[in-house]
């Protein structure tokens, strides 16, 4: 996106899941739960990615239905 000018990552008012795992690395000894919800958030995101891939898989190959190898 930074590429086709759409985003630009070089504005200090961008805020992201990034930007705040970033954030929150410097204080991680101190204040552990800073980095807790952004890292849950973007874990919850990947597991839905992959359970909307598998339901896409399934819908479009369904002799494959159910097998996950």
């Amino acid at each position: 996106m930074t590429y086709l000018g759409i985003v630009n990552l070089q504005s200090s008012t961008l805020t992201s899941v990034g930007t705040m795992l970033n954030n929150g690395q410097s204080t991680l000894s101190t204040y552990p739960h800073c980095i807790f919800f952004p890292a849950a958030f973007i874990s919850i995101l990947l597991i839905c990615f992959n359970i909307f891939g598998n339901g896409l898989r399934d819908a479009f190959n369904p002799s494959l239905r159910g097998a996950d190898e």
